[in-house]
């Protein structure tokens, strides 16, 4: 497309609006209140939540002219994420916020980046590697999938608040064996630095021995990659078993993803007698 403008233009050039430093502070404060890495112009004039951020103004133009473009706003949206994360939001990012944060009781305990390219970030207060050490079970769960990045927890339910809780969370684009591997090693590692002292489990503690709280099953979904990697922590860490063994004394299969796995095989066309063996148990 070609423009042709001809004749004179008499009229002078639009004058410079430059934000004031005011307005630009109260904005700051929105776009946190917000969420800082959700938020862009069009999400937040398209959101409820604008009336309330600004005290019942519908529109961002009525604090300044130069915030009827959407550019404008999004320029300083660029400008407070790069000031609240220099290094951006990746595993030299999440390493910055490891290094910056307080020294007395940190959340980020591990960032690392393995030779193959993968990552994996632990995350883990001291007082929950203490409460590990109070639980008979443990859950082992994949939560949420974050593009290349997906969230791993460990959970065991509070008989006092009656909710679950939170151990650990890891963050890792790992799927397999490997992956899971090194996020038990990590989380069960971190714990026993935080206390000074091992992990107790059940399957390898004396009943007559036993002189507090110890870990008597881990209960894990149907992904493959998890019981493997338990197993192979295991076997590193205790190996006058095999890793089939430890699997086989401490883990439990969640109920529901087993029921759902079965669910899969008989839509599959599995044979009713297979059906009916795998689900003979929870009749």
């Amino acid at each position: 497309m070609v423009l042709i403008c001809i004749g004179e233009h008499s009229h002078p050039p639009p004058p410079a609006r430059k934000i004031p430093a005011k307005v630009k502070d109260t904005f700051i404060k929105v776009f946190r209140q917000f969420g800082l890495f959700e938020v862009t112009a069009r999400r937040l004039l398209a959101s409820p939540l604008l009336p309330i951020l600004l005290d019942g103004k519908t529109n961002l133009s009525t604090h300044h002219i130069a915030l009827t473009n959407m550019d404008a706003i999004n320029h300083l949206i660029r400008k407070e994420r790069l000031r609240e994360h220099p290094l951006g939001t990746d595993i030299l990012g999440v390493q910055h916020l490891m290094a910056t944060q307080q020294l007395i009781d940190p959340y980020i305990r591990q960032a690392i980046q393995f030779d193959d390219g993968h990552f994996i970030i632990l995350c883990q207060f001291q007082q929950q590697s203490h409460f590990l050490y109070t639980l008979k079970e443990i859950f082992a769960d994949k939560t949420f999938r974050r593009n290349r990045c997906q969230e791993f927890e460990v959970n065991s339910y509070n008989p006092a608040t009656k909710r679950l809780l939170t151990i650990s969370r890891i963050w890792t684009d790992y799927e397999d064996a490997a992956g899971y591997y090194q996020a038990f090693r990590m989380i069960f590692g971190t714990a026993e630095q935080d206390v000074g002292r091992q992990i107790s489990w059940g399957h390898l503690t004396d009943l007559k021995s036993r002189d507090g709280s110890c870990i008597q099953a881990v209960l894990v979904d149907e992904h493959s990659g998890q019981v493997k990697g338990l197993g192979q922590y295991f076997n590193e860490k205790f190996p006058m078993y095999m890793a089939d063994e430890h699997i086989y004394k401490i883990v439990k299969v969640c109920q529901t993803h087993y029921l759902r796995s079965v669910t899969k095989l008989k839509k599959r066309g599995a044979s009713q007698g297979i059906v009916y063996f795998l689900t003979k148990d929870e009749d």
